[in-house]
């Protein structure tokens, strides 16, 4: 009988996505179809989809992984720890020397870990928390200067305070102090 409920709702999620679910970054007024049709459950739905992308992720599957994460963002695209956990599994698990050796194709990585971040913001629930991480992770870049960015450190020091910026338009606390201190860096680069 147990099985029987589990395959239901898997039939019922897979009938949602086929009849045109939005993407997560397609987000409407009220949140996305499937959570307006599951309400308080798509974000318990999403939860069990991010311990199945974790379980697949260990096991080394990392296409079932991100079809399991993308199915996650789709049910609950509200849910920021979503959208960060994707990114920094792109931008550091992915990018790290012990999984990849090759410095551009870490690079790819971390720019992927960027670009999923910038698109959560659109519909996370605290999206200064990702604008905050984006820059975040170009300061570290910049400082450990290792991946060869397009511009270098004063591309991506620039784009950081851009970051905080943002961060602090959306209204988080230390957007603006770190928009300062990443300027200051900025203005005494050679």
């Amino acid at each position: 009988m147990k099985r029987a409920v589990e395959v239901g709702g898997w039939v019922l999620v897979a009938l949602l996505v086929w009849l045109g679910w939005p993407s997560a970054e397609r987000r409407v007024p009220g949140g996305s179809l499937a959570e307006r049709l599951l309400g308080p459950v798509a974000e318990l739905a999403a939860d069990l989809q991010w311990v199945r992308t974790h379980d697949a992720l260990r096991r080394g599957d990392v296409a079932l992984a991100f079809a399991r994460a993308e199915s996650a963002l789709a049910l609950a695209p509200g849910a920021t720890g979503g959208w960060l956990f994707l990114a920094r599994y792109l931008a550091f698990d992915r990018a790290s020397e012990e999984r990849e050796v090759d410095p551009e194709r870490r690079r790819a990585a971390v720019a992927a870990g960027l670009e999923l971040a910038r698109r959560g913001e659109a519909c996370a629930r605290e999206p200064a928390e990702l604008a905050l991480w984006q820059g975040l992770v170009r300061v570290k870049e910049a400082e450990e200067g290792d991946l060869a960015w397009p511009g270098g450190a004063r591309v991506l020091l620039g784009d950081a305070v851009a970051d905080f910026e943002r961060a602090a338009e959306l209204g988080h606390a230390d957007g603006a102090e770190l928009a300062a201190g990443t300027r200051r860096r900025l203005a005494a680069l050679p």
